[in-house]
């Protein structure tokens, strides 16, 4: 009698452990990924930016999809449909919408960057000078479901990085970092 309490009592603390481990499973499909689109400025459009977009949210979104696929396929949109050679720097919500929906992603982010600037400033020590640059740059984040035609979630940023003595493209790298920890949070 007692092995059989036993066996019932580990019988429900299994069925209360898997059904929280089946709760606590993440919301996704994985024959469904989610795209990153760069919009805006083509600077950004290098592999060093994609690199940190896939650092910075892979954990928030595991199937993420970020490089030239989707680049690509909306340069060939604006070629095919549009009859245009290159892209628009800002389409407008009914284009970005119309583009969305040919792509086979569930969720797409697009990553909107405008103005990014990079400052430099020197210091002069003895015999040498050492020139620090500082980026700033405005992000603008829309995860938006292409099917349904609606923005899941819309975040915006001004940021400036940190000083960098490497140059402006390290700079404009560290204050796009910033910019990621920042939108992370806020998706």
């Amino acid at each position: 009698m007692r092995s059989f309490f036993r066996f019932i009592l580990l019988a429900t603390l299994f069925l209360f452990i898997s059904s929280g481990t089946l709760s606590a499973a993440p919301n996704y499909d994985p024959q469904n990924p989610i795209g990153v689109l760069f919009i805006g400025d083509p600077f950004f459009r290098m592999a060093d930016f994609y690199k940190i977009v896939e650092e910075k949210l892979l954990e928030r979104f595991p199937q993420l999809v970020v490089g030239e696929e989707i680049q690509s396929k909306y340069r060939k949109y604006y070629w095919d449909v549009k009859g245009l050679l290159k892209e628009a720097d800002l389409p407008s919500r009914q284009e970005l919408f119309a583009f969305l929906k040919t792509t086979p992603y569930r969720q797409v982010l697009v990553l909107v960057v405008s103005g990014p600037n990079a400052a430099s400033r020197y210091t002069f020590l003895w015999y040498f000078t050492l020139t620090q640059s500082q980026a700033t740059m405005q992000i603008r984040a829309l995860l938006i479901d292409p099917t349904a035609q609606r923005v899941i979630a819309d975040e915006e940023i001004v940021q400036k990085g940190p000083l960098s003595i490497h140059g402006d493209l390290s700079a404009k790298r560290g204050c796009f970092r910033l910019a990621m920890d920042y939108l992370v949070l806020r998706l």
